[in-house]
């Protein structure tokens, strides 16, 4: 918990804004937890979120992460365990769970070596980085103005590893495959660790495994993008040339909040990954959690192909929405984008977040950002949650009039916000599952 003294943000105008933010523009202050808990899930049914690093599971992954298991410990097999422990009861049906759930993981991403023991994408980056690689390593990540993610370099500094930035052409949002080859020459790396979190576009992983060679490790972050790998509508990094293949597991994956690893071949560097997980990062492996993943995977290897060219192709009108609405898209010359996400340039701060609070107060959740590639400010638009409430490219070429209204202040929020209600309300139900499950349900 981390608690601020009033004058810790800089301004009144920001505080009352961040406090109105913070409660939705409700005022919680008073309300239980519970109570809490059924506003928020109400308010699904009256908006729609377009989050790029959120998505909704089915009420069989909610069903896993309220079972039983989430009370119980999964003990690593005789061999693996401390000597204080012997065993724990159950632990039959915990490992089939866990062992289950590493299989679709490898069926799935096409890697011989799946880890689902990782608690978050925040803490499979950190095995990573802190047992593939030592103290004094080169390591080349993804610039932070090029949608790098901001806790690679805390995670790099702390280890004392030499932080390289990968090279990037800025005008096409990409990996300058070229310039890498010659900064491979100069700053061999240890590892290549591409931890882009705002990716538009697919890594050249091949050319660039081509213009490094054989031997830096190349580790894939696929956060944003597991679930359109899964799918086959993205790219498959370790049939490309990438070593690992890891991340978050509930953004274009449809699971719960929790991190995975693949590995390509079942060698040194899973054998790597295996020995470094617990004790030092955990020691249960939150079954639940394991569990939610696998019945994720499990919808996913049923359903994950359809549901994954839907979002591209939604992504793609979007994109194209906005650009014919007067929108300013980020490399909307090149379509926009060819994942999840778009981003929209607003220019300033002030006015992206007066942007913002407009979108939120006709029910269009958003996430305001710094830009990639520019020095500037905007809007980054997901689709993933959209798509899976069975939205489809006509009705993101709506939102895309919307949001470009409301973003330029052409239209009131009170003018869209029942129009959006209207359409929440006609796409009230999850799809891509094996029980459709109408979201007013899941409220408590």
């Amino acid at each position: 918990m981390i608690v601020l003294r009033e004058n810790a943000l800089p301004t009144r105008k920001y505080r009352e804004r961040a406090a109105r933010a913070a409660r939705g523009f409700h005022d919680t202050r008073k309300m239980s937890i519970l109570k809490q808990l059924d506003q928020h899930e109400n308010r699904l049914t009256r908006s729609l979120n377009l989050v790029a690093s959120e998505n909704l599971v089915s009420a069989d992954v909610r069903r896993a992460l309220a079972s039983d298991v989430s009370m119980r410990y999964c003990i690593p097999p005789e061999g693996e365990r401390p000597p204080s422990i012997w065993d724990y009861p159950n632990q039959s049906w915990v490992r089939g769970i866990a062992n289950e759930t590493d299989r679709l993981a490898r069926q799935l991403f096409r890697a011989e070596y799946a880890d689902s023991r990782p608690l978050s994408g925040n803490q499979a980056a950190q095995i990573i980085l802190m047992v593939l690689v030592s103290r004094g390593d080169t390591v080349w990540s993804v610039p932070s103005d090029c949608g790098g993610h901001f806790a690679t370099r805390v995670i790099a500094e702390r280890e004392g590893l030499n932080l390289v930035p990968i090279p990037y052409d800025r005008e096409r949002g990409v990996i300058d495959v070229d310039a890498a080859g010659a900064l491979a020459r100069k700053q061999p790396p240890r590892l290549v660790f591409l931890d882009a979190s705002m990716q538009l576009f697919p890594h050249p992983v091949k050319a660039l495994r081509e213009a490094i060679g054989p031997e830096p490790i190349i580790s894939f972050d696929a956060s944003h993008t597991l679930g359109l790998i899964a799918g086959k509508a993205f790219q498959s990094p370790l049939e490309e040339g990438a070593d690992l293949l890891h991340g978050s597991t509930h953004k274009t994956l449809w699971g719960p909040q929790k991190g995975l690893i693949t590995v390509r071949e079942n060698g040194a560097i899973a054998a790597r990954i295996r020995d470094g997980v617990v004790p030092l990062f955990v020691s249960n492996i939150h079954v639940h959690h394991v569990a939610a993943l696998g019945v994720a995977l499990e919808e996913c290897a049923e359903f994950g192909e359809d549901y994954a060219r839907t979002v591209v192709r939604n992504a793609g009108a979007l994109a194209e929405s906005l650009s014919e609405a007067g929108a300013n898209v980020l490399f909307a010359g090149l379509g926009g984008t060819r994942s999840h996400q778009v981003m929209m340039d607003l220019g300033g701060r002030p006015d992206s977040l007066a942007a913002w609070e407009r979108l939120q107060a006709a029910g269009l959740n958003t996430n305001a950002i710094t830009l990639p590639f520019r020095s500037s400010f905007g809007l980054r638009l997901g689709v993933a949650e959209a798509t899976r409430r069975g939205l489809g490219p006509d009705e993101m070429r709506q939102l895309g009039t919307w949001i470009a209204e409301l973003a330029a202040g052409r239209a009131s929020p009170e003018k869209i916000a029942n129009s959006v209600a209207d359409m929440s309300a006609r796409f009230s139900v999850i799809r891509y599952a094996r029980e459709a499950t109408r979201i007013a349900d899941l409220a408590h």
